[in-house]
């Protein structure tokens, strides 16, 4: 969360003029948005930072702080030394104080430092505590003398709707296309990758502002699939043209309002055809998406071949012919498909041949099995007629 600081100081004196210096306790209030910004949070954890500002006269070479809390009030959950202090500076925490120590580490003069950091919980129904630096609390001076310490902070809370608000906004990334460097086909749509560690993402928080229109979260060209959302702009895209993509997505935070993401992509598109708008790009698509199981003739897609060869003689990419030809499963190159004609023709004529033949060799073949059956019949009754009339001659 963002923080900031408000602060309560104490004055330390060498004799009865000499300033030596000052003692700050600085508890951090949220960001302004997180109302009542001037009060900490009920029940939520926050920190005070203890620091001391030196005189450029006199120096600082250890102390003692004794701090009291209320602990019907406070929680003391943590003490945390300054990065210059780590490793050196002793803390305890008590029942109803703290005591930190630093022995024999100068303090840098005529500067503020930063001590150590209280980490704090009030209970959810207190509205005011004191956090107070008091006696026996002390700095020694460079005569090796205890100086008194008094400072008190005053706390004051209120309740709030929660204690971790989400403050990271979303992420935006460009999945479709990889990269802005990729020229863009008449009929390209885009996808990104749209992703939030807190409260998640908004749907319907969703602009994008694209070749002079803009579509919003409900609109049917945006669709979602998780966290991705892929853009199917409603017109065919300018040719040989520089575009600007503007996306912005909020996420769902609603205490203190939704955190929310902008990114600005560029494009150039491709040189091409311009479509008729009574063909829209979604159409397009799904005419494509449905090509799927068509199969075109081999004349088919040598028209569509000798298209795409005049289409390339005038220096057109030609993309969507050459999609379509993908589709159907047409090889997009003329001679490819005259070659393919020939070699179907071919195969077509040895076809015939081999049925011409099969049939023939198929009547001979019946022919010669009804013959076979013509002279088994005549030779069974020649036998039969034999027998008959050897039994008459012996009868005679």
């Amino acid at each position: 969360m963002i923080k900031k600081s408000l602060f309560a100081l104490g004055l330390l004196f060498l004799g009865s003029s000499t300033y030596a210096a000052q003692i700050f306790i600085q508890p951090e209030f949220a960001d302004d948005r997180f109302e009542p910004a001037d009060k900490l949070h009920a029940g939520c954890m926050h920190t005070a930072t203890v620091s001391i500002k030196t005189s450029s006269k006199e120096s600082v070479s250890s102390f003692r702080f004794v701090v009291s809390y209320e602990p019907e009030k406070l929680e003391i959950l943590d003490i945390k030394p300054s990065e210059a202090y780590k490793g050196i500076l002793d803390s305890k925490i008590e029942y109803d104080k703290i005591i930190v120590s630093l022995l024999n580490k100068q303090i840098p003069q005529g500067e503020t430092t930063t001590l150590f950091t209280i980490s704090f919980k009030s209970n959810e129904y207190a509205s005011g505590s004191l956090l107070a630096i008091r006696k026996p609390s002390y700095v020694i001076d460079q005569n090796n003398k205890e100086v008194l310490v008094f400072v008190e902070q005053k706390l004051s809370f209120a309740k709030v709707a929660e204690c971790e608000p989400d403050i990271v906004p979303p992420t935006i990334t460009l999945i479709k296309p990889q990269n802005t460097k990729q020229t863009l086909g008449l009929d390209s749509y885009f996808v990104f990758s749209i992703k939030d560690i807190g409260k998640g993402i908004n749907p319907n928080s969703i602009i994008i502002n694209f070749d002079g229109i803009s579509y919003t979260g409900g609109d049917s060209a945006l669709v979602w699939e998780k966290d991705q959302l892929s853009f199917y702009p409603k017109k065919w895209l300018p040719i040989g043209k520089e575009l600007e993509l503007t996306i912005s997505a909020s996420d769902k935070q609603n205490y203190g309002g939704a955190n929310m993401s902008t990114k600005t992509f560029n494009f150039i598109t491709q040189n091409g055809i311009v479509f008729e708008n009574s063909l829209t790009p979604m159409m397009y698509r799904n005419l494509i998406g449905k090509a799927k199981a068509i199969y075109a003739t081999d004349e088919e897609c040598a028209a569509l071949a000798f298209l795409g060869t005049n289409a390339s003689s005038l220096q057109f990419p030609f993309d969507p012919l050459a999609s379509l030809s993908k589709k159907i499963n047409c090889p997009f190159d003329k001679t490819d498909i005259i070659q393919s004609i020939q070699e179907n023709k071919t195969t077509a004529k040895s076809t015939v041949f081999i049925s011409v033949f099969s049939i023939l060799g198929r009547v001979l073949f019946g022919i010669t099995f009804i013959l076979k059956l013509h002279y088994l019949i005549s030779y069974k009754k020649h036998k039969k007629l034999s027998k008959s009339l050897q039994s008459s001659g012996s009868a005679l």
